[in-house]
């Protein structure tokens, strides 16, 4: 499950790989650090570029030559404001006011907020940032960062990332978790991460906590998209393990647009999985796909000419899979000493697929 780095303000010494400073530089104060800026030397080469680009627009126009316009990027002026009214308003902990103004962020320059983690918001059809920090006078903050990922199931599939069954979860929007730094929660097409910085952990989670119930108070409910959840068999799974993924469902890039979830099996943990095409022939295609790769990495029997088959994968375990429609579906890691119990998995993920009300709930609107 991948980590946000935490941001810093200019001086800041580096966190290590954990997050955190060295003993002898963090002292007792419960640190989360902000956002940086961007180096400065990528900073002095942009102005450079745009200074050229520039210069050679205007040689381009005097010597007649037809050059394209260069189209800036930004986040639209309309979302910035749908996103800027989700932030709490000044005062909703301790006199805690905004010490700046709002901070937007888009695909182009994510990077500079997060580096090294903005691909996988991207993976998600990441849209937009809004960042906005609140201060006191003792120095002590709190950031809140609102990404708009453009549908629900995607603001949930970047949650899922986030989220583990051992977090301590509470009842924010759709849900929301307990981070190191505060909290994060997801509410329509919206994912949240509060992070703080505090002289004691108590205020801190308290700040943060208020934080997050302002936004998810502003920000409008939305499950659009998300039934196809609900085609996971809810016996034996384990709470809050499911997961969506827009691509490479399992590590597999014929497998999107899909849900997974964890099974309990008695020694072991199997896992199930739904993903939905856009017709039954694609589907058939991606079975073909997995087929290939069941075959090379292991000895799969068809049970079903074209529809189904078995196989021990190599990495995978004993594997199950399955086409219904345009539902390419299955189990993986099912348990070797007990293959009723996987059969009885993978059998229920088939009555549930086969349920015309549930099917239909699932088709895009």
């Amino acid at each position: 499950m991948c980590r946000l780095r935490s941001p810093r303000p200019p001086g800041q010494k580096m966190p290590n790989r954990m997050g955190r400073l060295p003993a002898s530089a963090e002292g007792d104060r419960v640190k989360v650090f902000r956002r940086r800026p961007g180096m400065v030397i990528l900073r002095t080469w942009l102005v450079v570029t745009l200074v050229w680009l520039g210069a050679s627009g205007a040689i381009a126009a005097e010597a007649g030559e037809n050059a394209p316009p260069v189209i800036p990027a930004g986040v639209p002026a309309e979302t910035q404001k749908t996103l800027a009214s989700y932030l709490p308003k000044d005062g909703f902990y301790n006199g805690l006011k905004r010490e700046e103004q709002v901070n937007f962020y888009d695909q182009t320059n994510l990077y500079e907020y997060i580096d090294g983690q903005a691909e996988g918001f991207i993976a998600y059809n990441f849209q937009a940032l809004a960042s906005a920090t609140y201060g006191a006078n003792d120095d002590s903050n709190v950031t809140v960062d609102v990404y708009d990922m453009e549908k629900p199931i995607q603001a949930f599939g970047l949650y899922s990332t986030f989220r583990a069954p051992s977090n301590e979860f509470a009842q924010l929007g759709g849900q929301g978790f307990k981070t190191a730094e505060g909290y994060m929660f997801w509410k329509g097409r919206y994912a949240v991460r509060i992070s703080g910085n505090f002289g004691d952990e108590k205020r801190l989670y308290e700040a943060a906590l208020a934080a997050a119930k302002s936004a998810a108070g502003k920000i409008p409910d939305d499950r659009n998209g998300l039934d196809i959840l609900a085609l996971l068999p809810a016996q034996k799974r384990v709470a809050n393990s499911e997961k969506y993924t827009m691509r490479a469902v399992l590590g597999q890039g014929f497998l999107d647009n899909g849900v997974t979830a964890e099974y309990n099996t008695g020694k072991g943990m199997a896992r199930l999985f739904v993903c939905q095409f856009s017709s039954a022939e694609a589907a058939s295609k991606a079975y073909a796909e997995y087929l290939k790769f069941a075959t090379a990495h292991g000895k799969p029997s068809e049970t079903e000419s074209g529809k189904a088959f078995q196989a021990d994968v190599k990495y995978y375990g004993m594997t199950e899979v399955f086409l219904a429609g345009r539902y390419l579906a299955g189990g993986v890691a099912l348990p070797r000493e007990n293959p009723k119990e996987g059969a009885a998995l993978v059998e229920s993920l088939k009555q549930s697929l086969a349920s015309p009300a549930r099917i239909e709930s699932t088709r895009p609107r």
